[in-house]
């Protein structure tokens, strides 16, 4: 007898049937760390962006699943928020500007409960004006990068998708100072992803208005330095946020070069996101006489 094929959608249609069934919830529960554990290594690992484009958001779906059965676990809510914040800078925010606002903003409410899971300071500062929210920084250690990193990506990711919103801009210095505790904790995490941030955030803003276009060239060298130029996406951000606003067109195609001629697969588990990287580097090349 020929077993069934079930594509992505009937296979998650499945799995949510099984949590709605009395004692499957707490099975899947128990089971959530690993399985999203294993998505999120299998993902990364891709090259093939229409594959990850159709068959994320069923997982999407899954993840939410799991969260509406463990709304307060935080290592459930980081990893539903890292994947919504990874498809929605993949794939919504350059083309479809209202879907980039509601996953971002999905996103950025599942990192800020499981950071707040973590830190009671968090927890009561976090949507204070930015000058209250001195005391959360000091509360977090090591333990809680992961999470930093989830809250400042999708967080990031949500002002992004609201351009013009100086309200949202407004909590920028929070970022900041949460990507600096990062550094502090470990500055090599996730192939020096703190200094990546901290790079963004002192370009999102022109000089006149607090931005700091030197310190933030130093964070992405130390950034490519140690992830020892396998990770293209920094090239390319480092590209973007620095070389182009400050008409820098050597630095600008020598950054982007280097994506080029770089295996998206030089370190397997950056495999997508390089490849993500390939595809914009070869726009901004492309587009790169009309801009400079």
């Amino acid at each position: 007898m020929t077993r069934p094929k079930f594509a992505p959608p009937a296979l998650a249609a499945l799995i949510l049937a099984c949590l709605a069934m009395t004692g499957c919830g707490a099975l899947m529960r128990g089971a959530a760390s690993p399985i999203m554990e294993n998505l999120s290594s299998s993902v990364k690992r891709q090259q093939d962006l229409e594959t990850v484009r159709q068959g994320i958001p069923s997982y999407l779906i899954f993840m939410d699943a799991l969260v509406q059965g463990s709304p307060d676990d935080e290592d459930t809510l980081a990893a539903a928020s890292g994947l919504l914040t990874a498809y929605a800078v993949a794939f919504t925010l350059d083309g479809d500007p209202e879907r980039a606002r509601l996953m971002t903003a999905k996103a950025r409410d599942y990192a800020i409960r499981a950071l707040s899971e973590r830190s009671d300071d968090f927890a009561r500062l976090w949507d204070k004006p930015a000058a209250e929210f001195g005391p959360v920084p000091a509360s977090l250690d090591k333990g809680d990068l992961k999470y930093i990193h989830a809250a400042v990506n999708a967080w990031g990711a949500y002002i992004k998708a609201r351009p013009g919103s100086w309200t949202d801009v407004a909590d920028v210095p929070k970022l900041q100072a949460l990507a600096e505790r990062m550094l502090q904790l470990d500055e090599t995490y996730a192939d020096g992803a703190p200094h990546v941030l901290m790079g963004i955030l002192q370009t999102l803003l022109p000089p006149a208005y607090g931005g700091k276009p030197e310190q933030a060239r130093a964070h992405f060298e130390r950034a490519i330095e140690i992830s020892k130029g396998a990770d293209l996406l920094t090239y390319v951000t480092f590209a973007k946020s620095y070389a182009r606003p400050l008409q820098d067109r050597e630095l600008h195609d020598r950054l982007l070069a280097h994506v080029m001629d770089t295996p998206a697969d030089v370190q397997p588990d950056l495999a997508l996101q390089n490849t993500l990287a390939k595809r914009e580097a070869a726009v901004l090349l492309q587009e790169a006489d009309d801009f400079f």
